[in-house]
């Protein structure tokens, strides 16, 4: 509105940094008006459902918004003829989207291209209203409605043709299609007397959407994680979100004394983006879990989170983090609502979203920290099947890598990169989850528990067996990481006899040496040492770099020597210090009566870590019993620190614990830990104990 654009006028002018922004803005613009018209004939090249529609809608779905806004700010009128010139050109094709849709059984009607069309021509409709004549208005009226509008509508909202349910397309197509075809409508009211009505369809729809809590029979997981974590990964929760958050933008534009409801997964978004953000020095980098991307720029959801009303304290920091001032949103320019940008320092520094199954831990929140995230969750769609994989980045690298993803029509994309061994996993005789998951949906997905975060201990653990049920009764992935060192626990127990392999995908160099391996990438380092089993068989197989299916890349799969059911990998991860230094954590394996174990020394400190065997699911009807260095206890996994300066750990020299899974611990009559329930736990001796978490 005019108001709207007076204010904008008013920021350029005194404002250095929006000055600059609008002056991009208008180098795009004017390079927009040179865009040549895309024939929909070249539109229909390529088949299927998408063909070639990506030029003309990602076209216009610019030209909308960047010319619409350039010609109201400067009162030129060159933007305003560019713009009617090819709205009045692709309402001339005789669909938005590709032939492949009408192949379909039965047959679609709509798809993302059509969803660009709708925002494109929304924005642009709105934005030459009055500059159009009235014949042009009503053609271009009409053109939306017949090629955008009610084809959406009748494939995803109305009840006399619909064929959508909200889990249709792996989740966010639902969102992306219906908003946009939202946009386009709210466009029209007073112009067309069904638009009311249409956008209120869509508004009910959506609030559906955000409430969508899985389907069991079809192995379709809820939209949202509790914790505000979409499951398709970020790039896709980005487009979903930022693709709704549009349509309520505009909504609240055009009726804005309509309260807007306040849908929980909003509350936290901003959260999600920045505790899955790693800040280097240079730029930042993403978990690519899934379909995703190692430089996943959410910045659009966030601007426009907190011009909707749902800003976070440090939406401002993970703005800055992020955002590219070469391609300024135009959205971001007509912002009124201020964006704080505290530090993120008072945020956790680990997170799980037990829904998906993604945790993260971070050294800290500085510049080229250490970050660990892991996924333990569903395979579908977009959510690859890599149940207990991770990823390392350091010193403002990647070291520990996923394969990532590549387009979904190359024939890589199905055969190498959604499979499991393209991650950091467990297989069995080179096999990982059934290859038909992915398009089925796995049934038994994996589970990520137990975050610990506590006195400079992090500790999560991965249940993988479920989606790996055909080969394993157990398949249990701990991550314990104390100080410099990042502890790996697998708990392996196959239904027969075979070869279980330990995947390591990595980026830049790796030197191995018998179970050592050095990882070098750029200026970072990091160790990674078998500690058991203490020899292992290293194979170097061939996989594909993300997103480039033509470029191979190797990794390693390593292999007890001997084939067998039950397996026990002890893995110490050990990342160098800043400069790439060499002063690593000394480790040492540890073994004794039914234990496997590691002990750790780093500054002054020695951490002996123990996992019981005892409590691997051998033993049934009883506990879970052991006396472990003279330490009696039932815990799974326990953990005790002490000063270097002692010779051993006792109550009175310990000064922490942990336990994972355990109800008692004690030694020499004093008692350390007294719970009925097993908990997970690690605390300070003295330390109050009704925080203990329950295990499950």
């Amino acid at each position: 509105n005019q108001a709207a654009v007076t204010r904008l006028r008013a920021r350029i002018a005194k404002e250095p940094v929006i000055g600059q922004r609008w002056s991009k803005l208008v180098e795009r613009a004017e390079a927009l008006l040179g865009a040549r018209l895309v024939p929909e004939t070249v539109a229909e090249e390529g088949g299927g459902q998408h063909a070639n529609y990506g030029r003309p809608s990602g076209q216009i779905s610019e030209m909308g918004l960047t010319l619409g806004l350039t010609f109201h700010v400067t009162g030129e009128k060159r933007f305003a003829e560019k713009l009617r010139e090819r709205m009045l050109a692709y309402v001339e094709y005789k669909r938005w989207g590709g032939q492949g849709l009408a192949d379909r059984v039965p047959p679609w009607h709509s798809e993302l291209n059509t969803a660009r069309f709708c925002f494109g021509y929304g924005c642009a409709y709105d934005a030459l209203h009055d500059f159009l004549r009235a014949p042009e208005r009503k053609k271009i009226a009409e053109g939306m409605v017949r090629l955008g509008i009610l084809p959406t509508l009748d494939d995803w909202i109305l009840p006399e043709k619909r064929i959508h349910a909200l889990d249709s397309m792996g989740h966010n197509w639902w969102s992306v299609c219906v908003a946009m075809a939202g946009v386009a409508a709210l466009s029209l009211i007073g112009d067309d007397a069904r638009a009311l009505e249409w956008v209120d369809r869509v508004s009910r729809g959506l609030a559906l959407w955000f409430d969508y809590r899985g389907n069991v029979l079809q192995n379709k997981p809820a939209n949202f994680d509790p914790a505000g974590a979409f499951y398709e990964s970020l790039g896709y929760t980005n487009y979903a979100l930022s693709e709704y958050l549009r349509f309520r933008l505009a909504h609240s534009n055009v009726f804005p004394a309509l309260r807007q409801p306040r849908f929980a997964p909003l509350e936290k978004t901003t959260d999600f983006f920045l505790k899955t953000l790693y800040p280097t020095s240079s730029s930042f980098l993403t978990p690519n879990i899934g379909d995703g991307s190692l430089h996943q720029n959410c910045a659009a959801t966030v601007r426009l989170l907190v011009e909707t009303g749902f800003a976070h304290p440090s939406s401002g920091w993970y703005l800055a983090k992020v955002e590219s001032p070469e391609r300024p949103d135009p959205l971001a320019l007509l912002a009124t609502k201020p964006v704080p940008a505290e530090p993120p320092d008072r945020l956790p520094l680990s997170v799980t979203y037990p829904e998906i199954g993604w945790a993260a831990m971070r050294s800290s929140w500085k510049d080229d920290a250490t970050f660990l995230a892991m996924k333990s969750g569903f395979a579908w769609n977009h959510a690859h099947a890599d149940a207990g994989s991770f990823i390392l980045f350091h010193a403002g690298e990647q070291l520990i890598t996923d394969s990532g993803t590549c387009s979904y029509s190359s024939p890589e994309y199905g055969g190498y990169y959604v499979q499991s061994r393209a991650h950091n996993v467990i297989l069995f005789d080179g096999q990982g989850e059934p290859r038909e998951d992915i398009r089925r949906g796995v049934k038994f997905p994996g589970r990520m528990h137990c975050l610990i975060d506590r006195h400079g201990l992090k500790y999560v653990y991965a249940d993988a067996t479920g989606p790996m049920s055909r080969y394993f009764s157990r398949n249990y992935r701990h991550w314990l990481w104390l100080g410099g060192a990042i502890l790996v626990f697998d708990d392996i127990l196959a239904h027969e006899e075979g070869r279980i392999d330990w995947l390591l995908h990595y980026a830049g160099k790796a030197e191995v040496s018998g179970n050592n391996i050095l990882l070098v990438s750029g200026k970072a380092r990091a160790a990674v040492r078998f500690v058991f089993p203490q020899e292992v068989v290293v194979r170097e197989e061939i996989g594909m770099l993300d997103h480039q299916p033509k470029t191979k890349a190797p990794y390693f799969a390593f292999s007890p020597r001997v084939a067998a059911r039950e397996q026990k990998f002890v893995t110490a991860i050990l990342p160098y210090g800043p400069g790439g230094e060499p002063k690593l954590p000394a480790i040492e394996p540890l073994s004794g009566p039914e234990m496997l174990g590691v002990r750790v020394r780093e500054a002054g400190e020695v951490t002996e870590v123990y996992l019981n065997l005892q409590a691997d699911g051998r033993r049934m009807h009883v506990n879970t019993n052991n006396i472990i260095d003279g330490w009696d206890t039932d815990a799974y996994l326990l953990a005790l620190t002490r000063p270097e300066s002692s010779r051993e750990a006792t109550p009175e020299t310990v000064t922490r614990y942990f336990v994972a899974c355990g109800s008692y611990l004690r030694k020499s009559g004093r008692v350390a830990l007294d719970s009925l329930s097993k908990v997970d736990a690690a605390w300070r001796p003295g330390e109050r104990t009704d925080w203990y978490r329950r295990s499950k």
